[in-house]
């Protein structure tokens, strides 16, 4: 086995080729019985004698760090160049156990559809994206390798080298991996949770004080609350001004946060409680306010756009919270951020309440009618119904990934982040992850939306107190740190349950690294306003985060030097492009969309027709809905936006 690494840009690139490592063979037709390996070739589309041929190939993954991030992959074969008509070549990912001194065209494994092609002409190395292939199997997803078909298989065949080739072994097929190992970010994140129920930033001595405490702690980067019920802690909004007495007539809390942080070095980030819209007994007194447009008065209409629980309910703990099964309520939440990310300076967009309130909650009567129509029922779902669970997932799943992907259309610079559920013990498995909480209460598949690339970083909230649950926050940290996937997890600390002792004990926890090597990008601190539970003043937790104090025995203090935000690779160096579909028809609620291109992907449109491919591989594409098709063309590090009309 040839095996080689090369170091750059905190990224490393690792090529495995030669037989040790791969299994490869082609099957024909015409003797459907026969065996191939050992063939110093692969060969895909039709010959004289042999008839219909395909080739597959099956590699070892090579062993790299646990946690480390897969930037891509790439399948590298060299193509004999014995006949120069331009063919395509497609690869299908394999669904079934082969071997190569047994498989032939009678016994072929089942495949899966297209996932990636090539077009071959000349003689030359052609190299075929498996970017998410790679990721899966690296997540224990089976990996039982690929098959190599003509595209029109009755066309004459092409041949690539095998594994099994000898006069140049290094035309041998090849497998290119460029990962980036865990530990190997730059900085960490030292943020502060700044909200708006208390003092902190609604005059402009207040936001003078924040800047003034965050650079006294060493922090480096603000989520300042812009959004609590549906209402706006900001000057240039689609929402009404937050009635809130306390802020200061005039004043524009965003703007001037982003100014005097901007001047020192600290990031700020616009935080977004979204599903949560209005708490008291009389409505907004803004008339254009969501609860007035869209809450009780619209009810029995398609324009009701409040969650419900089985019973009828629409207040979760007195909230009037809006639902993300109704269309409508996806595409306005995702306008209200927009908006501030065309229009403010903000270094992020932090989201929060991106969730179902409970298991008995998400019967708008819209959603459940658009769930009856797509399951073929009838009647109110149970709410223990595992179809109906997923369903309530995948539309949470909609609102994050389509939010990214307009977000990022905006401005491909923005951090895009979520505070999400981390209630109950901690998971070790992958099992106890699918029966925590986040996954069967409030149906909060966090973990899936770093896997797929659909948010830059989570920040999971353990907000625990270490005097009464140590083990479970200390569980759901090692499974944060070794389950980062694609993107990056930030450490959430509730100092404000803590005493200061215990709350800086537990940032020095998440900033350390795991068992398996694997760190966190940082560590966020709910919150600025209350840094503790003893009433001891904010500046004594402030001042212990950077020197010497009784509340820390530690030698060195947990922030003592200025660190910078940690580097984000799939944005500074990115590879990888996104897609930001709509299709405009009466079937495009959850319709299925083919993706071809580099690499091949099926995704489903939302309630609105939209439908969303992260990480895609630079180069031209064409999108598939019934019999309507469109290309287009992915570019490392942007959004392509495409609209469909049928």
């Amino acid at each position: 086995m040839n095996r080689k690494e090369t170091r750059r840009f905190f990224k490393i690139q690792i090529t495995v080729q030669g037989p040790a490592s791969f299994q490869d063979s082609f099957v024909g037709q015409a003797h459907s019985d026969t065996n191939y390996d050992g063939s110093a070739y692969l060969s895909m589309g039709n010959h004289s004698t042999l008839g219909t041929t395909r080739s597959y190939l099956r590699f070892d993954l090579p062993e790299i760090p646990k946690g480390s991030r897969i930037n891509w992959a790439k399948l590298n074969f060299f193509h004999t160049g014995g006949d120069t008509t331009e063919a395509r070549i497609e690869l299908y990912p394999v669904a079934d156990v082969w071997e190569e001194s047994s498989i032939t065209w009678d016994r072929q494994p089942k495949q899966y559809f297209a996932y990636s092609s090539h077009t071959v002409s000349d003689r030359g190395w052609v190299s075929f994206w498996i970017t998410q292939l790679v990721r899966d199997w690296y997540n224990g997803t089976p990996n039982y390798g690929v098959c190599l078909k003509r595209q029109g298989e009755d066309l004459y065949r092409k041949l690539f080298y095998s594994s099994d080739y000898t006069r140049d072994t290094s035309l041998r097929p090849s497998v290119t991996i460029d990962y980036t190992p865990s530990g190997d970010q730059k900085g960490e994140y030292r943020i502060y949770w700044v909200d708006q129920f208390h003092e902190g930033a609604k005059a402009p001595r207040q936001v003078d004080r924040l800047i003034q405490d965050a650079k006294t702690s060493n922090a480096n980067a603000i989520f300042l609350q812009v959004r609590r019920r549906a209402d706006a802690y900001y000057n240039n909004s689609l929402e009404p001004k937050t009635e809130d007495p306390q802020l200061q007539p005039g004043f524009d809390p965003l703007a001037d946060t982003i100014t005097k942080a901007h001047a020192e070095n600290l990031e700020v980030h616009a935080w977004f409680a979204t599903m949560k819209i209005w708490n008291q007994t009389t409505p907004p007194a803004a008339s254009d306010h969501i609860y007035n447009t869209h809450g009780d008065a619209k009810k029995g209409t398609a324009d009701y756009w409040l969650s419900e629980d089985r019973q009828g309910n629409n207040r979760f703990n007195q909230e009037a919270v809006v639902d993300p099964g109704h269309p409508a309520v996806v595409d306005y939440t995702i306008d209200v951020m927009a908006h501030v990310a065309a229009n403010y300076d903000v270094d992020g967009i932090h989201i929060d309440i991106l969730r179902y309130m409970d298991t008995d909650w998400g019967y708008n009567p819209t959603a459940v009618a658009r769930y009856n129509r797509q399951h073929g029922t009838s009647g109110l779902p149970d709410p223990e119904d595992p179809r109906w669970q997923a369903w309530r997932r995948e539309q949470v799943n909609n609102l994050v990934k389509k939010s990214y992907a307009t977000l990022l259309g905006i401005r491909s610079d923005l951090k895009i982040s979520a505070a999400t559920i981390t209630w109950g013990n901690g998971p070790a498995t992958i099992e106890e992850w699918n029966r925590s909480a986040a996954m069967t209460k409030v149906f909060q598949d966090w973990r899936r939306w770093m896997e797929q690339g659909w948010i830059d970083f989570t920040v999971p909230m353990n907000y625990y107190d270490a005097a009464r649950s140590p083990s479970s926050f200390d569980r759901w940290i090692r499974w944060e740190k070794d389950h980062q996937y694609q993107r990056m997890t930030v450490g959430g600390v509730g100092i404000y349950l803590n005493t200061i002792a215990h709350g800086i004990d537990q940032i020095r926890k998440t900033l350390a690294t795991s068992s398996s090597g694997n760190r966190m990008g940082g560590t966020a601190l709910y919150s600025y306003a209350v840094t503790n539970r003893e009433d001891v003043a904010n500046n004594e937790f402030y001042r212990a985060l950077t020197r010497s104090s009784p509340y820390d025995d530690h030698p060195e203090p947990v922030f003592e030097t200025d660190a910078a935000p940690p580097e984000m690779p799939w944005k500074s160096s990115s590879t990888t492009g996104h897609l930001l579909g709509h299709i405009r028809c009466s079937e495009a609620d959850t319709a299925t969309v083919q993706v071809d291109g580099p690499e091949a992907r099926t995704v489903s449109t939302d309630g609105n027709g939209g439908f969303v491919a992260t990480d895609l591989p630079p180069g031209d594409y064409r999108v598939r809905f019934s019999d309507t098709e469109q290309r287009f063309t992915v570019t490392p590090g942007r959004v392509t936006k495409i609209r469909i009309h049928r």
